[in-house]
């Protein structure tokens, strides 16, 4: 009917008389179809829009353009968000719209946009509307914290909190704090981000704000998983999503059930996290969130490539591509096409490889995000390395680490630095990959990255010859410790196993631990059975070693030794690693506690 009027009327009233027809209409229209209207319609909201545009009324073509674009961009529906933001622009400079079209640009990778028009809409916030201010400093944060501006992004995030604590929104301040324990949790330094996160849980609690707390169950969740607590992870895990459920937020859940799932598929029970990643895949279906389908979707696939199901996960990140496409998720693409370099590296196709890895690098040059950037490095490096171009790949490693030291990402200077030296450990350089590997275990025991610092350990174990006994006795100490993966755990049992004097009763003991953690931990393991036979021949064969020759003989000795009592053989091993160790631990033992 508008449209029809529109054309009508034009034609009889003067410009004056028009525009006032135009504003009166506009007003009746929105205080029928948005004001008083309980089931509101998308199409209706963007006719007031149009019409508030061309009548220059300006609260309503802002308040309801603003509410639909909002809407959007937590839909993932960033592009169109981005429209319909320049069309209000085009007409009124309003700070709530530029807040929100930059919310959309940070998202589409249009990063130095989003940076001017959070500054335009801080200058534009009136004084009054401290809430609006604080809320436009918390993303202006994540976004310089994406480049890796760590410093600037506290500073906004502490200005925030002022203002949190100044009008008393307690919610604006718990969510503050749960952004900042993420990027205190990525720079390395664990006690800070736990302490934050307990304040935002007290702060939920106080409040009774359910959905806060499983958020941020969730986040702290991901924190113990990478220092390999796993219990205590997936009990956080299952508390976010009990919660979840009652309050019926569906999107959480998903959110909750694809995190656990990547805790199971690092734990190698794969059945287990692909069961997860369905249940999420079939929320995010229905719920319609593609931006959590396509992370999903690509985690699914780094998995499939590691089972060695290649056009599998190939033909999920070419769906997770199409979404990212779609959406405008350009950080979402570049971290996907990252992805699927290293499996055509695998697979051979080197010139493919570099190319998609080029893409990305493209992308993140665009977009600032330098984290992604020495990841890309990094995984270019491995190939150039893997091709003999070893001054080339060292050349990589070196940028990467300059980036990470930068922007102080402590686990991706660990990851870097693991990487250049097993390239100098296949080139012989022994005493510099050892170096490199000290430097790695140094920098994972500050952040408490144990699961990673196993691996590590475990590497300069195999590495140096004259030390390796204390660095394995230091990997299998934590292991009593942290849930590192099964297969990892039973391969650095079997090396220190190898490595110790035959006859020695520590044989003996390491067999029945192994043994021990299969029937623990083993349960879906797909690899169970070939793990169970490995430990079982450690047991024989320190039994053959002690002159142990027939069943009947086997059994009693069994007996004898305690190898059927955990409360014996665990503390018997735990005390003879301390003792192979002695002076040379690399980290502060003070800090593990007991697990399991």
């Amino acid at each position: 009917m508008t449209t029809i009027l529109e054309s009508l009327l034009e034609k009889v009233l003067i410009q004056e008389e028009w525009q006032t027809t135009r504003q009166h209409a506009v007003r009746e229209i929105h205080k029928v179809w948005w004001e008083e209207n309980d089931n509101r319609t998308e199409a209706e909201g963007l006719e007031i829009v149009r019409l508030g545009l061309l009548a220059k009324e300006q609260e309503i073509a802002v308040s309801v353009g603003d509410m639909i674009a909002s809407n959007w961009v937590n839909n993932s529906r960033f592009v169109e968000a981005l429209e319909l933001c320049k069309q209000v622009l085009a007409v009124f400079q309003d700070y709530r719209i530029l807040g929100t079209i930059a919310n959309a640009e940070r998202v589409l990778g249009f990063v130095q946009e989003a940076v001017t028009h959070y500054q335009q809409a801080l200058g534009l916030c009136p004084e009054e509307e401290l809430q609006e201010k604080a809320t436009i400093l918390n993303n202006m944060a994540l976004v310089f914290a994406q480049q890796g501006d760590i410093p600037k992004a506290i500073a906004l995030w502490e200005q925030n909190l002022e203002i949190s604590e100044q009008i008393g929104d307690v919610q604006g301040k718990a969510a503050t704090l749960n952004n900042m324990a993420l990027v205190f949790a990525q720079q390395g330094d664990i006690p800070k981000a736990i302490a934050l996160y307990e304040q935002n849980l007290e702060i939920s609690e106080q409040i009774g704000d359910v959905q806060g707390k499983a958020t941020t169950l969730n986040n702290m969740a991901q924190v113990f998983a990478q220092q390999g607590d796993i219990p205590k992870a997936i009990a956080l895990y299952e508390q976010s999503l009990e919660i979840s459920e009652q309050i019926g937020d569906v999107k959480l859940k998903a959110t909750t059930l694809n995190n656990m799932a990547l805790v199971f598929a690092q734990q190698g029970d794969i059945p287990k996290a692909i069961a997860l990643w369905e249940q999420n895949l079939e929320i995010t279906e229905q719920i319609g969130d593609v931006k959590l389908k396509a992370t999903t979707l690509n985690n699914m696939a780094q998995v499939f490539a590691q089972q060695g199901d290649i056009p599998k996960a190939i033909a999920l990140w070419e769906q997770d591509l199409k979404i990212s496409e779609q959406i405008g998720d350009v950080k979402g693409k570049a971290t996907t096409l990252n992805n699927m370099a290293q499996v055509f590296a695998q697979q051979g196709d080197i010139p493919k490889a570099i190319a998609l890895w080029e893409q990305s690098l493209e992308i993140n040059e665009q977009i600032g995000n330098v984290q992604l950037k020495a990841s890309t490095l990094n995984c270019m490096a491995q190939v150039f390395a893997q091709q003999g171009d070893i001054s080339k790949a060292i050349a990589l490693y070196e940028q990467s680490l300059e980036i990470s030291e930068q922007i102080g990402d402590v686990q991706l200077k660990a990851s870097t630095l693991n990487c250049m030296a097993q390239v100098f450990a296949q080139q012989g350089d022994i005493p510099k990959a050892i170096a490199l590997w000290e430097q790695v275990v140094s920098t994972l025991a500050q952040i408490s990255a144990y699961s990673n610092l196993v691996t590590a350990l475990g590497s300069l174990g195999f590495t140096d010859e004259s030390n390796g006994l204390v660095y394995l006795a230091q990997a299998i100490w934590l292991t009593l410790r942290i849930q590192a993966p099964l297969v990892d755990t039973i391969l650095l049992i079997r090396v220190l196993y190898n490595k110790v004097p035959q006859g020695d009763e520590l044989q003996a003991v390491l067999g029945a631990t192994a043994m021990f953690f299969c029937k623990l931990r083993g349960e879906g393991h797909p690899q169970l059975e070939e793990l169970q036979e490995h430990s079982f021949n450690m047991i024989a064969g320190a039994a053959s070693a002690q002159g142990i020759e027939t069943e009947e003989a086997f059994g009693n000795w069994y007996v004898q030794q305690r190898l059927n009592d955990p409360d014996y053989f665990l503390p018997r091993l735990n005390q003879r690693l301390e003792e192979i160790v002695g002076d040379g631990w690399l980290f502060d033992r003070s800090q593990v506690s007991m697990g399991e």
